[in-house]
């Protein structure tokens, strides 16, 4: 009986302590809300008193099957008695600036940082933004993360959209390779003031997050270039396919004035170093032609292709910047019609009958470029002359294109003059 006695004694010993823990941990009990405590972040608030945050309605909880508890304060000025209100010279968060902090935040405890409802910031984001978009296939690193406080705040900034830092400082936090670029000698005026003006900071259709294609995106700001592509005659096919203006641009900075990767004929090599062809034509090798050539082009041994062509549209053929006969005749030698070529030669080779000085392909002094060429059917350059380089003297061709029979000029260099049997007329021989 003594036994039994005190085994009472100590069972009744054991309920008054577990009672007396209970009541210590009050609402953190366990079977209560104890769950709370098992979460990795605490809110420290929880430590001071559930009755800081909530005030009870009724006597009889737990028992009671509704809201037995009321907040003693607005939401707003509760978390606010802690945390520091929002900064009204700040851009501020509107879901902060409104006190709805538990729309973000739990008010008791979380496994994640900053009491954050989920581990990915970006769902929390998207309750409220628009941030998918099935159309925008290329992702941004931070959005297809949902780390997007990685550049904005979540509060209050100085900044607009809630930016850490302003663009394109806070686009090299990240990007530190582009930050060096300032510093060239070139820097487009785009690059110099913010990304944005360029690339979207979340999600794009298009390769490297540009706002638009391109050319579309260059000529928003390259206006006056874009009205001239619209009614150019001809525009450089490659503005119109593949990487478009970077192909030959540099888009951020660059060693050369206009940003170009490189220069002369060194940059046109890089697409003309093949041969083209289209339905209605062929466009030779010209790296080859050049290279290749005994006798090039001065303008293009030069690296000058410039001064010849448009780089991007003209209202000549083949992009040429004057104006130059298109096929195998030329009617009529009127110097206007060969304006490309007395950017540099002498317009007399044409004009006068006789010359002993304007030309060097005469007999004696009957100029015999004004023979070819004064007639109606008045012979274009390109029936003689391979316009980027040749193997003969005097860039003369060993073929020319007529129609699509390559005719063979069978031209000679002789000590005071020449001669020739091409397809249309006998051998010739001209001295000087």
């Amino acid at each position: 009986m003594k036994i039994q006695t005190g085994y009472l004694i100590l069972l009744l010993g054991f309920a008054v302590i577990t009672i007396q823990a209970q009541e210590k941990k009050g609402c953190l009990a366990d079977g209560c809300h104890g769950d709370f405590l098992q979460m990795e972040d605490i809110h420290p608030a929880i430590e001071d008193g559930c009755d800081n945050c909530h005030d009870q309605s009724y006597d009889n909880h737990p028992d009671r099957k509704g809201k037995e508890f009321k907040l003693t304060d607005d939401l707003s000025a509760l978390c606010f008695d802690c945390h520091d209100e929002p900064d009204d010279k700040m851009v501020t968060h509107e879901a902060f600036a409104s006190g709805e902090c538990v729309s973000c935040h739990s008010p008791h405890s979380s496994d994640n940082p900053y009491l954050l409802l989920s581990e990915n910031v970006g769902e929390l984001c998207a309750k409220c933004h628009e941030i998918e978009n099935s159309e925008r296939v290329v992702k941004h690193g931070p959005t297809v993360s949902g780390q997007c406080n990685v550049c904005h705040e979540p509060h209050q900034s100085v900044n607009a959209k809630l930016l850490k830092e302003k663009s394109p400082q806070l686009c090299f936090n990240c990007h530190t390779d582009k930050e060096k670029l300032l510093t060239m000698p070139t820097v487009h005026a785009a690059y110099e003031g913010s990304c944005l003006d360029c690339h979207d900071p979340h999600d794009s259709k298009y390769k490297y997050l540009v706002n638009e294609k391109l050319p579309d995106l260059c000529l928003e700001c390259h206006d006056d270039m874009g009205d001239e592509i619209k009614t150019a005659q001809t525009v450089h096919k490659i503005i119109n396919i593949d990487k478009s203006c970077v192909s030959c641009h540099f888009p951020h900075a660059s060693e050369t004035k206009t940003l170009l990767i490189a220069e002369g004929k060194k940059l046109c090599f890089t697409c003309h170093n093949k041969e083209y062809k289209d339905p209605d034509r062929t466009l030779k090798n010209i790296y080859k032609i050049v290279t290749k050539a005994k006798y090039p082009h001065e303008a293009v041994s030069k690296g000058e292709c410039t001064g010849c062509h448009f780089p991007h549209s003209s209202d000549n053929f083949y992009l040429l910047n004057a104006k130059f006969p298109f096929g195998s005749y030329a009617g009529g030698a009127d110097p206007e019609n060969f304006a490309l070529c007395f950017k540099c030669h002498n317009s007399d080779a044409l004009s006068l009958e006789r010359t002993t000085k304007a030309t060097n392909f005469r007999n004696g002094d009957k100029n015999l470029h004004y023979l070819h060429i004064s007639k109606n059917k008045g012979r274009n350059c390109t029936l003689c002359h391979s316009v980027h380089g040749a193997k003969k003297p005097h860039i003369i061709a060993n073929t020319v294109p007529f129609g699509k029979w390559q005719m063979p000029l069978n031209y000679k260099a002789l000590e005071d003059g020449g001669s020739c049997a091409p397809g249309c007329h006998g051998k010739l021989e001209y001295k000087r």
